[in-house]
């Protein structure tokens, strides 16, 4: 993976393309879930893609699993 094409990639990406992935996926989330998974993905997405799962526990325990 070229991580220098990702990180270009995250910066281009907003929320909406975030929530039309998550639709087109038959996935539905609240605002506020929204907003926490971009900001997770703004911010820690180095983290994400070196493994680190304690991020994906922190997104289970802030994302409504219904």
């Amino acid at each position: 993976m070229n991580i220098n094409l990702i990180k270009l990639y995250i910066n281009k990406i907003k929320k909406e393309d975030i929530n039309n992935f998550l639709i087109n996926n038959d996935i539905r989330i609240n605002n506020e879930e929204l907003n926490y998974l971009y900001n997770i993905l703004k911010n820690k997405y180095e983290d994400i893609l070196n493994n680190d799962i304690s991020i994906l526990d922190q997104i289970k325990n802030n994302i409504n699993e219904e």
